[in-house]
């Protein structure tokens, strides 16, 4: 299941706590940090439905600072590239 989870921060002085924490997940596989509406945008991949949800509400929504996200399931994916 892949999944991008846009993360709202509350105060700055949780940022540095919030990416120590969060690079440390192997679902996490990629990090951005974003302008808009949303500080941060996750690209996460899990098992299935419920491993989401226990990551979603048990490990992310855990972490000093966090005050809210959003996700969004991938039905399909049509394009998909590296460029390194």
């Amino acid at each position: 299941l892949l999944a991008f989870v846009f993360v709202s921060i509350d105060g700055t002085e949780n940022i540095e706590g919030f990416r120590n924490a969060i690079v440390r997940h192997d679902c996490v596989l990629e990090c951005h940090h974003v302008a808009g509406t949303y500080d941060y945008l996750l690209k996460v991949v899990m098992e299935d439905m419920h491993v989401l949800e226990s990551f979603l509400s048990k490990t992310l929504k855990k972490i000093k600072g966090v005050s809210s996200s959003n996700t969004i399931i991938v039905l399909g994916t049509l394009k998909e590239e590296f460029n390194f």
